[in-house]
């Protein structure tokens, strides 16, 4: 949970480098959390790499289309996010076949 939790830091920060190598040990470490792979798609899409963004929305749809348990804590996860490049991934999310709202409303 430490490069998860100190993703989130650097995320409030806006330091984009720093969250995109935590949420990429996050993964790493842990590769069926889908809030992982969520944060990490997200500062993809802020960094500009659209391509990797794609790469970790396709293993959040993996995961979270198999376990209720990811869509909850990704839920809870997805609140602290707002503005353009959390609607980009959205619609990225939407396109990959889930609906954003079925994942995030109870």
């Amino acid at each position: 949970m430490v490069c998860y939790s100190c993703g989130i830091a650097a995320l409030r920060r806006g330091d984009w480098i720093r969250a995109r190598d935590r949420f990429g040990d996050a993964v790493a470490a842990c590769p069926g959390d889908s809030r992982f792979w969520f944060f990490k798609a997200f500062v993809d899409l802020t960094l500009g790499d659209r391509p990797a963004a794609e790469r970790s929305v396709s293993r959040l749809a993996s995961l979270i289309t198999t376990d209720v348990g990811n869509r909850e804590a990704l839920y809870r996860a997805a609140e602290i996010l707002q503005g353009p490049a959390r609607a980009e991934l959205e619609e990225m999310i939407d396109h990959a076949g889930l609906r954003m709202a079925s994942i995030t409303t109870r």
